[in-house]
């Protein structure tokens, strides 16, 4: 049997997909799994054990070549764990024997942000599992889970002693986000790890992209000993860089699954979205931090501006409370 698996984006949720791919492999041993995702995510799949390829596919190329592709591997059976009206086409011109679609209770989540009503959800990877579970798959308490490779963590290892690194926690923070409501505050990430630098003698690692280079700026004026890898690191050394962690710090964005899917705990920041849309982190002594307002959900993958013009989903969660969280955490590691 030849099983294929797709989802195109983005980069959390093509983590949170490697989930099903472990249990699949159990209950089909002899059967051929590939993966369909965009170029960007390969990183993700490096060294999985449970798969025989991936087909990547850019969107500078022309949709018809990945189409094209797919058809070419004659697969018996289409796992869509993406349901976008893009996959739905790759699956109806696959000529695969079989289809299987997640459910993505979109219309629930989009309900309980007009109605601001908490839903009763399952976690987006139960959802890929039901899915899954077509082809007769069951797992207990399936995860994601990512492989970096030597030559990332040997990066890893010279980074941290060209910074002094000795046997102090290393702590990664991820001030960034795609929308601007998804951000705590840089401030406050940057009285955080002052912090834990000078209170936990802690060696703080910062993540992100191009984009968030704005608020580190503003974190190193405050924490200048931090290390600044923003818009230096790929998904391997990302995975390397939060293997290395033993903790994990970021809002609600791709870093939480990364760190969770190479066994790093992690105190996740939640505003505008709610843990019930089923997108927390997985796994055991992961926190999440959010409040309960009038307001919540107020968005699925948050806004540019608060709707409401007061932020306070974010700007009532203070340092300290993440302090106290991430200070425990680390208690509990040693």
């Amino acid at each position: 049997m030849k099983v294929g698996v797709i989802r195109l984006s983005s980069l959390g949720d093509v983590v949170l997909a490697t989930s099903c791919l472990k249990p699949l492999r159990e209950a089909h041993p002899d059967c051929e799994i590939v993966f369909v995702t965009k170029s960007e995510y390969v990183g993700v799949f490096e060294n999985n054990q449970y798969l025989n390829g991936v087909i990547s596919w850019s969107e500078r190329e022309p949709f018809k070549s990945l189409l094209a592709r797919v058809r070419a591997e004659k697969f018996d059976v289409l796992l869509d764990l993406h349901s976008t009206p893009r996959t739905h086409s790759i699956t109806a011109l696959s000529g695969a024997g079989k289809v299987i679609r997640y459910k993505k209770a979109h219309l629930a989540r989009k309900l309980s942000v007009v109605r601001k009503k908490k839903l009763k959800a399952k976690h987006v990877i139960d959802r890929y599992m039901e899915a899954v579970g077509g082809l007769g798959v069951q797992a207990k308490d399936p995860l994601p889970a990512v492989y970096p490779d030597k030559d990332d963590l040997d990066w890893v290892s010279l980074l941290l002693t060209e910074h002094g690194h000795g046997g102090d926690p290393v702590v990664a923070i991820a001030p960034g986000g795609r929308r601007k409501t998804k951000r705590w505050p840089a401030v406050k990430f940057a009285r955080l790890a002052s912090e834990l630098v000078s209170e936990l003698g802690a060696t703080v690692v910062m993540l992100g992209d191009e984009g968030d280079m704005d608020a580190g700026s503003e974190i190193r004026k405050v924490c200048p000993g931090v290390i600044d890898t923003m818009g230096k690191t790929d998904i391997g050394k990302l995975g390397a860089l939060l293997l290395r962690c033993d903790l994990a710090i970021s809002n609600d964005s791709a870093p939480v699954h990364l760190a969770a899917a190479v066994g790093t705990h992690v105190v996740a920041i939640f505003g505008p979205t709610v843990t019930e849309f089923g997108f927390a982190p997985c796994g055991r002594g992961n926190v999440v931090i959010e409040r309960d307002l009038y307001c919540r959900p107020c968005s699925l993958h948050g806004t540019d501006k608060c709707p409401e013009g007061h932020f306070r989903c974010m700007e009532d969660i203070g340092w300290d409370e993440v302090y106290d969280v991430a200070a425990r955490l680390l208690k509990d590691e040693s």
